[in-house]
């Protein structure tokens, strides 16, 4: 399907009745999709079986350190940008890929080391804790389900690798699986701050926006409940993902609004929405929206992702993502096979 440049949109939208056609919106366009608008056509395709070999990222530390488990685990959070989690024994689990140079010369700003092992070697090892694969399969496992498929298998492999073997899968989603498996599925919300209405784009990677943009929540503090199916929104038919803000979050997002001047100047204070850094979508409030926003925060929104077939496969993945949580490591997709 063809995008045309005119209007990307994004709908933020307050319940009025239990029915998504009792949704009130509220929506300035910035882009519209040309293209079929009809249901996606379910073919009769064969069903294939997809094996997958899925790298698990971090490594498993020991630090010698005259501080406490606390204060280590706080400066490498804040020196490594990832989760720390000390394990017990000096030993950490650092949820991220990193080398050992790199560490090193992290630990020095606190006269910390890696311990060594009996045979004098450091302790430095990629892989991580039982409890943290077991977490991470978890959400993979709620994933295939939210997407029907219920005959896998799953072997680990080292301490960070999963095999999933997947039989039943028809052959429309095999791209689907792919892509919900081979990303941890991190969904945050941004709030312009700088430049003009017009500068974000799908596509935009969040370094290229990270100067002009706030971090406003991200999914897994922030998002009380998401929708279970694709669903119609708006009069063009777009297929849409309902979802509900924990009341904080949508206290923040009016604050952020408020304080970045995205109430009284929406078209160039836009709200992005990224997935694994990556936007997906970017638009204004609309002047009503923006209005209410003065006197209320909003706790019910929508996303639109397009028409046809390919609005309501982005649809459908991003309700997978919501649903079903960000994975704990990020994860890299060593070898996808369908037959």
């Amino acid at each position: 399907m063809k995008l045309k440049k005119m209007f990307a949109v994004i709908v933020l939208v307050a319940i009025i009745s239990v029915s998504f056609a009792g949704y009130h919106h509220f929506f300035v366009g910035k882009e519209q999709f040309e293209g079929d608008s009809s249901p996606p056509i379910v073919s009769n395709a064969s069903l294939a079986n997809v094996s997958i070999l899925l790298k698990l990222e971090g490594v498993s530390v020991k630090i010698a350190s005259d501080m406490n488990e606390s204060a280590v685990c706080s400066l490498l959070q804040k020196e490594l940008e990832a989760d720390v989690n000390p394990v017990g024994e000096g030993v950490y689990e650092i949820r991220k890929n990193i080398t050992e140079e790199h560490l090193t010369e992290v630990l020095k700003k606190i006269n910390a080391s890696i311990a060594e092992e009996i045979d004098d070697e450091p302790f430095f090892k990629e892989g991580i804790t039982p409890q943290t694969r077991n977490e991470t399969w978890q959400i993979i496992k709620t994933k295939l389900n939210m997407l029907g498929l219920e005959n896998f298998t799953v072997r680990t492999s080292g301490e960070n690798l999963l095999r999933i073997n997947i039989t039943g899968v028809d052959a429309q989603d095999v791209q689907i699986v792919k892509d919900i498996i081979g990303v941890p599925g991190k969904f945050e919300i941004r709030i312009q701050t700088g430049g003009k209405g017009g500068d974000i784009n799908a596509g935009q990677r969040l370094e290229d926006i990270e100067n002009i943009t706030a971090h406003v929540i991200y999914a897994s503090e922030g998002i009380e409940s998401a929708g279970t199916i694709p669903v119609r929104v708006g009069g063009d038919s777009l297929w849409g993902v309902p979802f509900s803000l924990k009341k904080e979050a949508a206290a923040k997002l009016r604050d952020d609004a408020e304080k970045y001047g995205a109430l009284d100047n929406p078209m160039d204070h836009e709200i992005a929405m990224l997935l694994d850094d990556v936007v997906i979508y970017s638009a204004p409030l609309s002047p009503e929206l923006a209005s209410e926003m003065k006197t209320k925060k909003i706790e019910n929104l929508v996303v639109e992702t397009g028409l046809g077939e390919e609005g309501f496969k982005k649809t459908k993945e991003l309700i997978i993502h919501l649903r079903a949580g960000t994975m704990p490591v990020n994860v890299k997709l060593v070898r996808f096979v369908s037959l």
